[in-house]
């Protein structure tokens, strides 16, 4: 079968026993094979992982790189002894060009220190999501809360962190770091751990001066090892004096990079040629005078190494191997799943040989596919503009067909971890079509995608993240579908919803009224996108104070909700409730308590999961309404029982964190001070788990409400300390000094909603 150190086991079988075919290569003998070598591969890898937890199943072999000379000792130094104290996680640079081997570097230091550290964790740390969902896997490994917890990037990493910085004896890799700026949510300070990073620039924790580190540059094998090696890779058999110094003569013009030498076996390997024969080939292609200039000697020999693997490579594979090898250099490197070819596995199978002969990719213990980024770059870099234009409108199909659809506005709760697998895609096509700018026979297709992954990162709390892809979708629905488009509206709303979750109204409500005249053009008057525009109208219209324009727009909504052809239940409920809090602020008690009721007989329709969203939301009105009605006693009753109701629907959310809130100054309107600043301590435990510019605003209004109760019950120095708390917090979330508390309304820092 082709695989290392097989051997040949004779048995016993007469041909009635025997399966057989016309040819090697027939449709089901491919298919036997492909799964045949799968299963001793995995049984392979099964035997090699000595690893507790989190060593990343994707990352390739490292047996031949074991013997680098120097590197682990200088490893050692920076991040070793484990047991000094310290109030800084030892860090330590692992950066160099690509290919050179830095990952498989830090992999080789994890499994030669698998007895020193108790925990170790490989993360891919090109991305803030990307990171994140690193986080959440690694808070699903350690069992660290609950499902809603675990669900939720914001809360896993705080989990994360604060675990982080209460255990000893970890190592934490962040692998292909390209802006620091990445880690800064994620850096656990105060801990005692080791954090290994690998990046291809020296300079990259210039711009975090509060992380200190050692850095190591990774460069390409000494001679002698690069010689070993290249005469080690499979396929290479012939070891005479002759074929050692044609290995040594090509280490040398390959600049003894561990990843060319790699390839250039495989490819000596599946052409039947010699090293000998290879180095005159590379003899008659080479360019002498690379190295016979000091500077730029290295970068320049680098860029003439992959050239000519390249030509002699790509020559070898036929047109669908290498359409395909142009689609997956668009994708996230690190994880590309085999079911986004699930359409035809054996023509998958066909195209992915060739790659993995050449080692172009490699299969991960699921069977899944890695790419080396030198490789997607290299490929990407050699691409026609047609080429790459047919490369963009595949990848866009297959993800975008992949990513779980976000509907009518209605959440996508039940689709995160699909989402989830599949962002890394999206955010890596997104990356390549700011960087390659291809022209795209469907445009609308490239930013529906964008607008789901944004919905997808705006429900997980990554609300900045959530906005690039929105930038990227406007741009290219500008040059081609046009600003006047359903897509362009959709696009205002995506970025409206982000900007009011960050209690930034004033920008988001243009956007949504931009949407509501461009739907107005476009969708019949029964639409229930078009009754969502009137609806987030009418909430900017709240916020303005505007109630019976608000009114109006609510019940705009609900009429053309009433006469839909498309039955929305969860998006009628929601409707009814925006329209009760304008009647609420308006004090009409009769009509806010008969759209409550209509807003509860949309339940029945509804799933388990939106009736208990819908109902923490309908009591904290009723609650509300009470407390308008001076019933206060009965007030506080309806949303102690409603904090119950929403932590078990939102767990720890912003929501959540506000219900407390909402309790505490009914208690203190009551006089209950002790009370009230333990529920206040409830909402500000929830919101140290969330983070961003709109958590910053909610954490201040909580501590100086808290700060103030601190001081009348006599706790002077704790009322100080959380003053200064809350004050930090305001500048975070506004980016102004207090300069007089006595002028800031901190209320206004969390949306009327939540009030």
């Amino acid at each position: 079968m082709g695989i290392q150190d097989e051997e040949p086991v004779p048995l016993e079988a007469d041909h009635l026993d025997m399966t057989r075919y016309r040819s090697a290569g027939s449709h089901n003998c491919v298919l036997v094979l492909h799964q045949l070598r799968e299963i001793v591969a995995g049984q392979i890898r099964c035997c090699q992982r000595r690893f507790p937890i989190t060593i990343p199943e994707h990352l390739p072999d490292t047996s031949a790189l074991q013997q680098r000379v120097g590197y682990n000792e200088k490893i050692e130094e920076a991040l070793m002894p484990m047991d000094v104290p310290t109030l800084q996680p030892a860090c330590c640079v692992l950066y160099g060009l690509g290919g050179v081997g830095k990952s498989k570097m830090a992999l080789v230091f994890m499994e030669q220190h698998r007895e020193v550290y108790d925990y170790m964790f490989f993360l891919g740390a090109d991305k803030t999501p990307k990171l994140a969902q690193g986080f959440a896997n690694i808070a699903r490994l350690l069992k660290l809360g609950d499902a809603e917890t675990l669900n939720d990037p914001s809360s896993a990493r705080s989990v994360v962190l604060n675990w982080l910085q209460t255990t000893r004896r970890w190592l934490l890799v962040f692998d292909n770091v390209d802006d620091a700026l990445v880690l800064d949510n994620f850096w656990p300070f105060r801990s005692q751990g080791a954090i290994l990073i690998t990046c291809r620039n020296a300079n990259i924790t210039s711009t975090l001066p509060q992380i200190r580190a050692k850095i190591v540059e990774i460069h390409g094998f000494a001679e002698n090892e690069a010689t070993k090696f290249l005469l080690n890779q499979p396929g290479i058999e012939t070891k005479d004096a002759a074929t050692v110094n044609a290995s040594r003569s090509i280490a040398k013009k390959l600049g003894y990079l561990p990843m060319a030498l790699m390839i250039i076996g495989a490819f000596a390997s599946e052409s039947r040629s010699t090293l000998i024969e290879i180095d005159q080939f590379l003899r008659n292609g080479a360019q002498t005078d690379l190295l016979s200039h000091e500077s730029d000697a290295t970068a320049r020999l680098y860029e003439h190494t992959w050239e000519t693997i390249w030509a002699s490579d790509l020559a070898s594979l036929n047109r669908k191997t290498t359409e395909f090898l142009n689609v997956i250099s668009l994708l996230d490197p690190d994880h590309i799943p085999k079911d986004l070819f699930h359409h035809d596995m054996l023509e998958y199978i066909k195209m992915l040989m060739p790659l993995e002969k050449y080692s172009f990719v490699e299969k991960t213990n699921t069977h899944d596919l890695k790419v080396h980024r030198l490789v997607q770059h290299r490929q990407l870099d050699r691409m026609s503009n047609e080429e790459l234009n047919m490369a963009f409108d595949s990848a866009t199909k297959l993800v975008r067909d992949a990513f779980p659809k976000q509907i009518l506005g209605m959440h996508m709760y039940k689709f995160w971890p699909k989402c989830e697998q599949f962002l890394p895609h999206v955010l890596a096509i997104e990356v390549a079509y700011t960087e390659r700018h291809p022209h795209l026979t469907q445009a609308d297709e490239f930013v529906d995608m964008m607008c789901d992954c944004s919905w997808y990162l705006f429900e997980t709390s990554q609300l900045e993240e959530a906005l690039q892809p929105l930038c990227t979708a406007e741009t290219l629905c500008k040059r081609t579908i046009g600003e006047d488009s359903l897509s362009m509206a959709r696009i205002h709303v995506g970025r409206a919803l982000v900007l009011a979750h960050q209690n930034k109204y004033n920008e988001a409500g243009p956007l949504y009224e931009k949407a509501l005249e461009i739907r107005e053009k476009h969708l019949p008057q029964n639409d229930q996108l078009l009754a969502n525009s009137y609806m987030q109208v009418a909430l900017f219209r709240t916020h303005q104070c505007r109630l019976p324009e608000a009114i109006t727009a609510h019940k705009k909504a609900i009429d053309i909700r009433s006469n839909s052809d498309r039955h929305a239940p969860p998006l009628m409920a929601l409707s009814y409730i925006n329209l009760s809090r304008c009647l609420l602020m308006t004090e009409q008690w009769g009509e806010l308590e008969q759209v409550l009721s209509r807003s509860e007989e949309c339940f029945r329709d509804l799933s388990a999961e939106e009736r208990a969203t819908h109902a923490s939301l309908i009591g904290y009105i009723r609650g509300n309404m009470k407390l308008g009605q001076g019933k206060v006693e009965e007030a506080l009753s309806d949303h102690l029982n409603n904090c119950e109701r929403t932590k078990k629907a939102y767990g720890n959310h912003y929501y959540t964190a506000a219900a407390y809130h909402k309790v505490a100054v009914i208690q203190i309107s009551l006089g209950n001070r002790s009370a009230a600043i333990s529920s206040l301590f409830s909402a500000l435990e929830i919101l140290e788990k969330l983070r961003g510019a709109s958590i910053s605003g909610r954490k201040s209004r909580s501590e100086i409400l808290l700060s103030n109760q601190l001081l009348l019950e006599g706790e002077a120095e704790k009322a100080r300390a959380m003053r200064a708390r809350a004050f930090d917090h305001y500048f975070e979330a506004t980016g102004s000094r207090i300069e007089d508390q006595t002028n800031v309304d901190f209320d206004l820092l969390v949306p009327f909603n939540d009030r």
